[in-house]
């Protein structure tokens, strides 16, 4: 009798256990509250000791406790809801109401527990402010984990066992928004090999950024199914796990994925990319990365825009890139203050959005003469501040421009390609009329292409601010222009001497392709030029009223 006893006794005691780990545990505490207020679309709003817990299922049963005082609880048996349960905890036994916790416990009882969602487009299904903590995921068939816990700012994950998502294929915000979320090391165990929306999973608003400490380890995840990734990532500063063995083949989306992340550094030059259309805003803003991602192949890819936008240590090859779909490059190397890599071998006869694409890119200058830009039409800001790049734009056939406001402003294009870029537009009849440059200073161009700048102008061009410059091209045996002034000796070693040129303000050394190989404030007659190796090269010098330039040999 006695054996029977203990027994029974050990078969209700692991009964008791096995039920337990069935249980979705999650913990709230009904005092907590926003900074904001909101308003939870339900019948009426959650009193002072009362949630909505937004379950959806059939025939489910809910139990719950104070924490410390287990004599208080209850149970909601044989529950259905498409949307939402109230819960009313009661009078709280804690002496202090404030610090009152919970534990609800939910299992499938009768019928089937299956989804969780607190929120979806702004509006609130569930108690965002009260939940604290996920103790225990349970053996719920979760059906799906879209907005599963969107904006729960509170929200924590202490669960050592994972979720069983075999049916979930929407993660898509299910942990948006959530400000403080940690994550937990269990989270390297979850089965993700079927989900394939995972936009805004754990991405969180503008605004939110600084105080986030979100690193989990997800490098090991299955994403074999996964189409979707946009702003996966985006706004997580700490986030810095490796990736590289991710499954992206499937892959479309890949929008702002890392875009805030301002720590991240992982290669990811593993990643199939074949699928992907979108990248715009991929890595904008992220602060660190500087990774070879020159073996993507891109060839479906129809927006970079903003990709690589105040992305301040990205200096990466991307030669390799197939880009003749895309349309748009708008912003693409927007304030990068390093990038300076060749793009010339890039196909961009289908882009039509040209926009700030390197503003303020400092470091560029590199030859864009191959570019097909037939179809551009917005050009605005397109290298303004770009103060190192100095190219010819002479060989941009540009018949559909209708937008270039501040195109030039403040670029580093010297006289010679600025009077070879004008010269090349004024003579292509099929350059677009009635283009707006807006100031183009300080741009100085040669006076023997003021006609051709005229010839712009009849044809609705408007310039502004730049200025008469001397810039001919001459011959290595002409010592200047047709002005009295000249330098000398030519060829030379180390120095250069000035005639006759007064008011020189500053020079600048350019290299035969129209690099800037030095600058500096001209403070007697002389340029020292012993640091240059040896080259033909052009000295600009600059003074209140023009630009005097003169070729030399440096030996």
């Amino acid at each position: 009798m006695i054996n029977k006893t203990i027994l029974f006794v050990v078969f209700i005691v692991f009964f008791q256990f096995i039920k337990a780990q069935d249980e979705f545990i999650t913990i709230w505490k009904p005092s907590q509250q926003l900074s904001f207020p909101f308003t939870i679309d339900a019948p009426s709003q959650p009193g002072a000791h009362q949630i909505w817990f937004p379950g959806i299922g059939e025939h489910y049963n809910i139990e719950w406790e104070e924490i410390n005082y287990p004599q208080h609880s209850g149970i909601l048996s044989d529950v259905t809801s498409t949307k939402q349960v109230l819960i009313d905890f009661g009078t709280p036994l804690n002496p202090n109401a404030g610090d009152a916790t919970y534990r609800v416990k939910v299992s499938n009882g009768s019928g089937t527990f299956r989804q969780i969602q607190f929120g979806v487009d702004g509006l609130y299904s569930g108690s965002i402010d009260k939940i604290a903590d996920i103790q225990q995921w349970g053996n719920i068939k979760w059906q799906s984990m879209n907005n599963a816990f969107s904006d729960c700012r509170f929200l924590q994950l202490s669960a050592s066992d994972s979720p069983d998502l075999d049916h979930v294929t929407d993660a898509s915000y299910m942990f948006y928004s959530v400000i403080d979320f940690k994550g937990n090391v269990s989270m390297a165990n979850w089965n993700t090999s079927k989900i394939k929306n995972f936009e805004f999973m754990f991405g969180i608003p503008p605004g939110s950024f600084a105080t986030d400490t979100f690193n989990a380890p997800v490098g090991s995840w299955n994403t074999s199914s996964a189409e979707n990734f946009r702003c996966l990532f985006f706004g997580r500063n700490s986030f810095n796990q490796n990736l590289n063995s991710w499954n992206t083949s499937n892959v479309t989306n890949l929008t702002a994925m890392f875009g805030y992340t301002k720590n991240f550094n992982q290669p990811l030059s593993n990643w199939d990319t074949s699928k992907v259309i979108t990248m715009n805003l991929m890595f904008q803003e992220n602060k660190i990365f500087n990774q070879n991602l020159n073996s993507w192949n891109t060839s479906k890819v129809t927006d970079m825009s903003f990709m690589f936008s105040g992305t301040d240590a990205f200096n990466q090859p991307l030669d390799n890139w197939n880009t003749a779909l895309v349309t748009n490059m708008s912003f693409m190397f927007h304030f990068n203050p390093n990038f300076n890599q060749p793009l010339n071998t890039w196909n961009t006869s289908s882009v039509t959005d040209m926009s700030h694409m390197f503003h303020d890119c400092v470091a560029f200058n590199q030859p864009l003469d191959a570019w097909n830009t037939g179809t551009v039409s917005n050009l605005s800001t397109v290298f303004a501040g770009a103060t190192g790049f100095n190219q010819s734009l002479e060989s941009w056939n540009i018949p559909l421009l209708t937008i270039a406001n501040s195109a030039l402003t403040n670029s580093g294009i010297d006289c010679t390609n600025y009077s070879r870029t004008l010269t090349a537009w004024a003579e292509n009849p099929n350059t677009a009329n009635n283009v707006n440059l807006g100031s183009v200073a300080p741009l100085t161009y040669s006076s023997d292409v003021a006609g051709k700048r005229n010839i712009l102008i009849s044809k609705g061009w408007i310039f502004s601010d730049d200025m008469v410059g001397e810039c001919r091209t001459l011959s290595v045996s002409d010592s200047g222009t047709k002005e009295s002034g000249f330098i000398y000796p030519n060829p030379t070693h180390d120095v250069i001497f000035i005639k006759n040129i007064p008011d020189i303000k500053s020079y600048i050394l350019l290299d035969a392709s129209g690099r800037m190989a030095g600058k500096n404030i001209l403070t007697g007659n002389s340029v020292n030029i012993q640091s240059l190796e040896p080259g033909i090269y052009i000295l600009q010098l600059i003074s209140k009223e023009k630009i005097h330039a003169f070729k030399f040999i440096k030996r």
